[in-house]
């Protein structure tokens, strides 16, 4: 699947502003600790279901949040790619970045610090 996050963000609002949902925009990660439903977006990519589940269950506020990368936790994500144990031929693959899906990163990782769930995590 080709993923554009922004484009997928400016589609997501879009579709919220037209919709009875309330929107509060919200900081990224602000909710941390909390109880929360997160979207499955590898498993289930359409927020459309997402979001007509929360409707089914009588949820009239989503909170909307997301950030860009910053260039040092960018220099920092490679860094630690460079640490990775790849062979030539996977380090010399071209990929398309707009197309990966994020993964859990190790505890303690500096990956951890990347928002990795930055159009993923919803509160119903």
């Amino acid at each position: 699947m080709d993923l554009n996050l922004d484009t997928l963000k400016h589609e997501i609002v879009e579709y919220l502003e037209h919709s009875e949902f309330a929107i509060f925009r919200s900081a990224p990660g602000g909710l941390e600790g909390l109880p929360l439903v997160l979207w499955d977006a590898e498993r289930f990519p359409d927020y459309q279901m997402f979001l007509d589940a929360a409707r089914k269950i009588g949820a009239k506020m989503i909170l909307f949040a997301s950030r860009e990368f910053e260039a040092p936790e960018i220099d920092d994500a490679i860094e630690e790619l460079d640490e990775c144990d790849l062979t030539r031929e996977e380090r010399a693959m071209p990929v398309d970045v707009s197309a990966l899906t994020p993964v859990p990163a190790k505890p303690g990782s500096r990956m951890q610090r990347l928002p990795g769930e930055v159009l993923q995590r919803y509160t119903v």
